[in-house]
């Protein structure tokens, strides 16, 4: 049986009736006459779409590459296209989210239609070893023209629920991505607390560059700008963008003297193009862990960090193992072998990268407070951590927080004074309007669900009554700094935590009458300088020491 026709990516070094090497796609010298047929033109075709990337293969179909219907060709070596380096640059990966902004514009078809050898060509048919060695087996007879924009948009989230989460919200308004549709797209990122890239390809059209690769609205003029000069002026903008390469045997070039090994090579090429994808796309994942450590949970298995570092060492050395064995099979036909068996025959390990037994998991995202019910007004970002009034950490202000989002798997507790004293509430869900506590909040602590809730354990005591520390000087104890002989300061309100005590006495050196306070207290009568003691303990660890 003849060999078949494949497509691939246009490359610089093809025109119509160039010789090609069918397993490296390598163009050689001209084979067929170039007399393409003028096409019949009934105008242009054209499409625009965003829609979200999830692997490597993904965004390559965007590219218009199709291993399937290459053959793999041109997927290695020198011949490989700028597409297939745009697609393995991008470093998609399934814990952040990729949109793909795609435009294309199809003209007309181009193709040779009576195929016939060159003269060179045809005085060595009956040499097919010289043949093949100056024309290759295949050539360039058909190509697709107009051309395609590609821009792909990194939204830096890190698993893929919170990268579901952001598509959820985007999707219905950047079907036409508008202008309105990129507002929509930066209100979102800015409330996910996310950051964006872009980069685009493009292959026909003008020049295209992105000054500020943080920005989507750049991408979207970029993708408006290449429409329209498409639209304007195609004869000027327009490229081959896809050549169908078909067999020399049709324009009566010599069989290849070793077409089953070709074929043989051929079933290589597309399972080795077909596992890089796959290698790219877990190497790329264990790299964005390792890139950022401080964002997962390692806690699924000991020493799991090192074993993803190492499991991304191995996948490159699959990835060179495939390479490699691709190369061989270009190279030698005869001898080409699967992964498996090529790394065998060379003693290498293969599969050398094998994903960790336990996965890190993700903290999950920032939770948002707000100034205003329905989540509107000023707003602030906040992760897992303690935020503090009395340190200006609660950036909406005093008092000020009116509603709130918790994402799943965190929760917000929400104390009534500085220093997380005072009465509390869990917030574990999106709260509209916080209605009883609103208004009412000066210090929280964000943790998550799946952690032993947060505990104070030191106690604030006031210089004035009624625990008036906006007016007078205040101090802060803990059981371990909280022994106090001969204190030099009026103490006369407390405010003390769930658990934790303080103790009085009504001399110092801990002598004289004592009292015991468990709970916030108004009035703990007056203490003078010198002339009283005490002690800050925590009752869930034992007796005071006096």
């Amino acid at each position: 049986m003849a060999l078949q026709q494949i497509t691939v990516p246009h490359l610089a070094t093809y025109s119509f009736g160039v010789g090609v090497d069918r397993l490296s796609g390598t163009a050689m010298n001209l084979a067929v006459n170039p007399t393409p047929q003028p096409p019949v033109v009934s105008g242009a075709n054209q499409g625009f779409e965003v829609s979200r990337i999830s692997s490597t293969s993904d965004l390559q179909e965007k590219l218009g590459i199709d291993v399937d219907a290459s053959y793999g060709c041109a997927a290695f070596g020198t011949g490989i296209s700028a597409r297939f380096s745009f697609a393995r640059e991008s470093d998609v990966h399934s814990a952040s989210l990729f949109l793909a902004v795609t435009a294309d514009v199809h003209l007309a078809d181009l193709s040779i239609a009576e195929c016939t050898l060159t003269a060179a060509a045809s005085s060595v048919v009956d040499r097919p070893d010289i043949f093949s060695g100056t024309y290759g087996d295949m050539f360039a007879r058909a190509c697709r023209t107009g051309g395609f924009f590609v821009g792909l948009i990194r939204v830096e989230t890190f698993d893929d629920a919170e990268a579901t989460s952001i598509e959820a919200q985007l999707h219905g308004s950047y079907g036409a991505f508008d202008a309105t549709a990129t507002g929509k797209f930066k209100e979102i990122t800015t409330e996910h607390n996310v950051n964006v890239y872009c980069k685009l390809y493009a292959e026909g059209g003008p020049p295209l560059q992105l000054s500020d690769p943080g920005d989507p609205a750049l991408l979207l003029q970029a993708a408006n700008t290449w429409m329209a000069a498409m639209q304007a002026d195609p004869t000027q903008y327009a490229r081959p963008y896809e050549w169908t390469l078909a067999p020399l045997s049709i324009a009566e070039g010599p069989l290849p003297l070793n077409q089953a090994q070709i074929e043989g090579a051929q079933d290589v090429l597309k399972f080795c193009a077909d596992q890089r994808v796959a290698l790219d796309d877990q190497l790329n994942l264990l790299t964005w862990w390792i890139q950022h450590p401080d964002r997962y949970d390692w806690s699924g298995a000991p020493n799991l960090l090192q074993e993803a570092t190492q499991a991304a060492s191995g996948t490159q050395i699959d990835l060179d193992t495939v390479t490699q064995c691709a190369s061989a099979a270009m190279d030698d036909p005869a001898t080409a072998l699967m992964p498996a068996a090529y790394a065998a025959g060379k003693g290498i390990a293969y599969p050398a990268g094998q994903m960790p037994t336990a996965l890190p998991k993700p903290f999950p995202g920032p939770a948002m407070i707000f100034d205003q019910t329905n989540f509107a007004g000023h707003s602030q970002i906040l992760r897992i951590g303690s935020y503090d009034n009395a340190l200006g950490q609660i950036t909406v202000g005093n008092d000020a927080i009116r509603s709130l989002q918790v994402p799943p798997g965190l929760v917000v507790r929400l104390y009534q004074h500085f220093h997380f004293q005072g009465e509390f509430i869990d917030i574990r869900e999106d709260t509209a309007d916080l209605n009883t506590w609103d208004a009412s909040t000066s210090s929280l602590i964000v943790y998550s669900a799946t952690d032993t809730p947060p505990r104070t354990t030191i106690v604030v005591l006031n210089q004035l009554p009624n625990n008036d520390n906006w007016d007078g000087p205040f101090w802060i104890f803990s059981a371990s700094d909280g022994m106090q002989s001969e204190p030099d300061m009026v103490i006369r309100s407390a405010l003390i935590p769930d658990g934790m005590v303080v103790t009085f006495y009504s001399g110092p050196d801990y002598t004289g009458a004592r009292r015991d306070y468990t709970q916030d207290t108004l009035d703990v009568g007056d203490n003078e300088p010198g002339q009283y003691s005490f002690i800050v303990w925590d009752a869930q660890q034992g007796m005071p020491p006096h």
